[in-house]
This record gives C-alpha cells, sequence and structure tokens, in this order.
C-alpha cells in the first residue's frame, strides 16, 4: 500500500504504429498529482488561525472493538514453540463477520493518531495540535484483523483485504534479526488524507491472519507468520499498548486450503486460483478505475477529435455503446514529461497511416500533459507555443481532410486523446486545440468544453499562462481570431485556470477561489454556495455596484445572488478532525432545496478536498442510493 502503482500503459495493437517519442523510459504517472497545487484562495476578510480552534467536543467514553481471536489462549498454538497460534476457515469466517458488525469507535479517540503523526514532522504535528502526549497515543479502543498473504502474489488466491508481507515488515538485514513493522508515518510533507499508510497501520493495532496457496509451501507460511508475531511483540513493548504481559494482538496460521476456502466461503475470496476476480467482492482500485472511466466516459469535443480515459480491457463496459466498436486512426497518448512531437514525428505518424490506407490500422504517439510545460524563459516559451500551435494545425488537417472539396479529397482521420484518468492530463492539448479549431477565447472555450460538452477536466496555473500566450499567438497568425485578452470577462482575471468539479448535475465541489468568483459561478450556472468554515465576503457587498466591484464581484448583483441561496457552517473547521455529524442534514436539506428549484449548489472549504468533499459523499450515496465505497 506504500507503494504508488504505475500508470496503465496504452495496449499495443497488432496493426499499431507506436511512436515514443521519449527516449528515455516512460516516467511513473503521478496520481491526482493536482490535488496538492489548488489554490487555498484569497486571504479571508478576517485573519485565519492555523488551524483555527476546533469547537468544545464532548469527551467520548472509549468502548473497545471486541474480536473472537481474543484471547488468543482459546485457539491451537502452531507448535509448542511457536509464537503464532492456528485456526479454521470456519473460525476466520466467523471472526470476519464479528468485526465488521462491530460499532466504530468515536472519530476523537481514533483521530488525530490515524493521520499519521510521525514525531520528526514537525508541520504536520503542529497542524494537527499534537502537543498533548495523549493525542499521540495508539487507540486502545481501536482493534481490527488483518489478513497477510505468504509469498506476496496478490494476482491469484487472493483473500479479501489480503496484503503482502512487504506492506508490512521492513525489509530486514542480514545481521538484523529482529523483524519489525513499517514505520510507516510520512516523515514530511502536510496531509490528512494520507490513505496510502492505512493498510500497515490498521495492521499494527490488529490480530494477524495469514495464509498461503497451493504454491506456497507450508514452512513458509509458519515462517512469515513468526516475523510477524515477533513484529507484534516489538511493537507493543514500543507503543505501550498492553499493560499486561499477554500480547493484546496475535497472530495465527490458517490451517485449510485456499481451495477449502474457495469453496466453502466463497464470499472472503477476491480473487480465485485462476487470477479471475470475484465480481460480489469489491476491489477498491478496480472499482476507482471503473468509476473513474464512467465520470469521464470517451465523447467528441469537436468534429473527428475525441477525449477520454486510456484503453483499458478491463473497463471496455463503461465506454458509451456507440463506442464500444468505434475505430480511431490516431491515439495520442498524454504522458508526464513527453517531448513536444516535432515535425518529423507528425510526419512519420502520417506517411505511416497513408501507407496503410484501407487497412485497420492505428497510429500512436505521445504529447506533454497538463502542467508539465513551464514558461520559465523567454525561449522556452517560444518553442512551447510554436508546439502547441504545430500539433493544433496538424490535428486540424487530418481531422477535416476532405472538407474543403479539394480535387485531390483525403479521407478525413480519428482522432482519440486519452489519458488514465480521462482528464487531467489532458486538458491543455484540449483546450488550446478547441481554441484553434473553433476560434473561440480561452473563457468561452473553458466553458463550452465543461458546460456544452459535459467534460471534466483540470488546468493547472501553468496551463492557464500558456493558453492565453497561446490566444495571443492565434490573433497573430489567424485572420479570423480577433479575441484579445484585454476583453476577456473579469472573473478570468481571478481564477488560477481549474473549475469547480461536477459531482452532480446539480452539485458542485470547490475550493474558496471559486466561491470568491461569482462571475464564474454564474457563467457554469451555479446559484447557490454552502460554505463549510470558510466564509465568502462579496455577497454582503453586492447592494451598490461600486462594493459588489470593491469585493471582487465585478457585474454582480442582488438580483442575481439571493440571501436564501447561500448557507455559512460554523464551527467545523477544515483540519480533518472536527466532525460534521451535527450538520450534515442541515447540509443535504439545502443542496436538496436547489435541486427542486432546478439550481446548482457549490460546497466548498478552503481547499476544496477535506470537509465540502464529505457533503458531496453523502449526497451522492443520498441521491443514487450507493454504498459509502462506490460514492
Amino acid at each position: 500500500m506504500h507503494d504508488i502503482p504505475s500508470r496503465l500503459p496504452t495496449p499495443p495493437s497488432t496493426n499499431a504504429l507506436s511512436l515514443n517519442t521519449n527516449i528515455q523510459s516512460l516516467p511513473v504517472q503521478i496520481p491526482n498529482k493536482h490535488i496538492p497545487y489548488c489554490s487555498p484562495g484569497p486571504q479571508p476578510e478576517h485573519t485565519l488561525i492555523s488551524p483555527p480552534p476546533s469547537p468544545p467536543t464532548s469527551q467520548s467514553s472509549p468502548v473497545e472493538t471486541t474480536s473472537l481471536l481474543h484471547p488468543a489462549t482459546l485457539h491451537p498454538k502452531l507448535s509448542p514453540t511457536s509464537p503464532a497460534y492456528t485456526i479454521t476457515a470456519a473460525t476466520l469466517a466467523r471472526a470476519l463477520n464479528h468485526i465488521a458488525s462491530e460499532p466504530l469507535p468515536d472519530s476523537s479517540l481514533v483521530f488525530p493518531w490515524a493521520h499519521g503523526l510521525h514525531p520528526e514532522n514537525h508541520f504536520q504535528n503542529t497542524f494537527l495540535d499534537t502537543r498533548r502526549q495523549a493525542s499521540r497515543r495508539v487507540p486502545k479502543c481501536l482493534r481490527g484483523l488483518t489478513i497477510v498473504k505468504a509469498g506476496g502474489d496478490l494476482t491469484r488466491s487472493k483473500l479479501k483485504g489480503a496484503i503482502s508481507p512487504e506492506e508490512l515488515l521492513q525489509p530486514m538485514k542480514e545481521q538484523d534479526s529482529r523483524p519489525c513493522f513499517i514505520d510507516i508515518d510520512p516523515k514530511i510533507g502536510f496531509g490528512v488524507r494520507n490513505f496510502h499508510i492505512q493498510a500497515c497501520k490498521m495492521a499494527t493495532v490488529s490480530d494477524i491472519v495469514v495464509y498461503g496457496d497451493e504454491v506456497t509451501p507450508r514452512s513458509e507460511v509458519e515462517h512469515l507468520a513468526a516475523l510477524l508475531a515477533k513484529a507484534q511483540k516489538t511493537w507493543s513493548r514500543r507503543s505501550d499498548v498492553s499493560s499486561s504481559d499477554e500480547p493484546r494482538f496475535n497472530t495465527f496460521v490458517l490451517v485449510d486450503s485456499f481451495e477449502l476456502v474457495l469453496k466453502q466461503y466463497p464470499h472472503l475470496v477476491a480473487i480465485d486460483g485462476k487470477a479471475i476476480l470475484n465480481p460480489s467482492v469489491m476491489d477498491f482500485c478496480r472499482q476507482e478505475r471503473h468509476e473513474m472511466c464512467a465520470l469521464s466516459s470517451t465523447s467528441e469535443i469537436t468534429n473527428n477529435v475525441w477525449l477520454g480515459p486510456s484503453p483499458d480491457p478491463n473497463t471496455v463496459e463503461c465506454l458509451p455503446t456507440a463506442m464500444k466498436d468505434c475505430k480511431f486512426d490516431i491515439l495520442i497518448e498524454i504522458i508526464d514529461f513527453a517531448p513536444l512531437p516535432d515535425n518529423q514525428t507528425l510526419g512519420t505518424v502520417e506517411k505511416f497511416l497513408s501507407s496503410k490506407r484501407g487497412k485497420a490500422v492505428t497510429g500512436q504517439m505521445q504529447f506533454p500533459s497538463s502542467g508539465s510545460l513551464v514558461l520559465d524563459s523567454e525561449s522556452k516559451n517560444e518553442i512551447a507555443i510554436d508546439g502547441l500551435l504545430q500539433m493544433c494545425r496538424w490535428i486540424h488537417r487530418l481531422a477535416n481532410a476532405g472538407a474543403d472539396h479539394s480535387a485531390t479529397p483525403t479521407s478525413a482521420r480519428r482522432f482519440f486523446i486519452h489519458c488514465p484518468d480521462g482528464y487531467t492530463e489532458t486538458t491543455l492539448l484540449a483546450l488550446a486545440y478547441l481554441m484553434f479549431s473553433e476560434r473561440l477565447p480561452l473563457s468561452d472555450c473553458l466553458i463550452r468544453l465543461h458546460r456544452d460538452r459535459s467534460r471534466n477536466f483540470f488546468a493547472y496555473p501553468s496551463d492557464k499562462d500558456i493558453l492565453e500566450r497561446f490566444q495571443v499567438r492565434l490573433a497573430a497568425v489567424l485572420p479570423a481570431y480577433t479575441h484579445s485578452l484585454a476583453a476577456q470577462p473579469a472573473w478570468m482575471q481571478r481564477m488560477d485556470g481549474s473549475l469547480p468539479s461536477r459531482i452532480l448535475p446539480y452539485l458542485y465541489l470547490g475550493n474558496l477561489a471559486h466561491a470568491s468568483n461569482p462571475g464564474l459561478l454564474r457563467s457554469l450556472n451555479i446559484k447557490r454556495i454552502l460554505s463549510v468554515g470558510e466564509p465568502i465576503a462579496w455577497p454582503r457587498a453586492l447592494d451598490t455596484p461600486a462594493a459588489a466591484a470593491a469585493a471582487g464581484a465585478v457585474g454582480e448583483s442582488r438580483a442575481d445572488w439571493h440571501e436564501e441561496n447561500f448557507l455559512y457552517i460554523e464551527k467545523v473547521q477544515d483540519n480533518g478532525l472536527d466532525p460534521l455529524t451535527e450538520e450534515i442534514e442541515r447540509c443535504l436539506a439545502f443542496v436538496e432545496e436547489g435541486r427542486k428549484k432546478g439550481e446548482a449548489t457549490l460546497v466548498h472549504c478552503r481547499v476544496g478536498v477535506s470537509r465540502s468533499a464529505t457533503i458531496c459523499i453523502a449526497e451522492v450515496m443520498r441521491s443514487k442510493e450507493v454504498g459509502f465505497a462506490r460514492a
């Protein structure tokens, strides 16, 4: 869990020209790389302490999670000298069912410990206000059950929720005979959503069950169990989680075979021995891929140019019916740090397609991703803009071939611009091409792509800089392009390039910068704002045009924004600690009121990825009647 998986590559085609324009090996795709760049927005009206003081909370009485595996002495020892115990598949099934039905401890007893509090990470500890020693102690109310597969191959014979030993145990040096758990808390950086540490962190407060498949020697299973039991003892001694000589957590070995579990308890199996997924067991990574592909499903943004997620045989069912048999002539894969294609690269692709006319062939090439082109010198500025313009001209010429009814007509080519999530990396090229092909200013393309083409995207501040310079270049080289930056709407000057994320047709998720830009919200038909812990000042300044302009609400008036269309949730700070339980019903009622009126609501906090996201998840669960995992 602590290793970031590499991106999914584009599957090769037997009749395809693949042009990797990067002479070095492909870099690893950075998942969700746009999150750290989300602007926190303008300074609020009154100074905020970081973090702001949380409202007082009543002290919760700790209620410890119970387990059928405790005490371990109720189960047979693996051997008289072994520190591990044994359990059957029937006992494992009962234990998993029991712990899944146990009530969760109060969040105040688990956080901020679960966020990750490394003693050397002063920023994290300061923000989460962990000056009190009690806040850093391991919560004694928490107990889990972790399944570890010996051998570590989780592509087959995988029990539900199983992890590999490498996700839990530190690599052992030859001279070091003391196994111990990974020190998983981040030493640097700040985060209240450290999902990547949770599997290991929960395993340290869990009983551990070790199993193997039919190809794993029994001796390897037992050896791993012994290592984990010793690591538990070491961790318990360092963490002071047990007040008695009896270990609080123990390690067990599953004595029954994987085949028996598959036969008698199929609901416990995520992947069978033939590497076939169990459709009734949710795989979160696969589910995320499915939901992302559905969210950014392939669609045409202009003539013969399509956007969408990278081809993946595991998610073909997410494609629209009309797209499942759709054939493209040229696939443009958008990846980090790919070089701008030069004339020779573009000519090679075109020559290849011409030589295979009449055959089912596909040309493949690469283009730099959004956020990877940075304008830091005049020479690089010119290279980036020239390369972007050359690429747009080339796509437009091939995508619209034959449209001029020339004497030597040629077939138009269909382009598919893609990246793993279907929207983040493709934004720069997609917006640039819309500006070029439809002769529109950047502001119109932002709104048209999102609102009229129904595509989500994410533009970085550097993308906005490049596209504004691109607009100046288009005005200089295209006679029909008459759009000047001086004439762009006022809301463009107040945005960093990103738009609020459309979660549902009537629900948007954004940050304080989005909420402080009423012109942008009006362009997206957002008429209601739900502010969580971060008030916005401009609604109070709409009584006169001068006051509205001074507050950054140029052109806005009270007639456009009514007081009942604003809801401010106080005493809930965006610090990862304050609960929303007492306010969430009021928030959902506000969103529902807007839905009934046919008005979209923006939900925001400071950076738009914590408290506001919680409300959006709750609304998705409520409106679609789906579980938390799918939401």
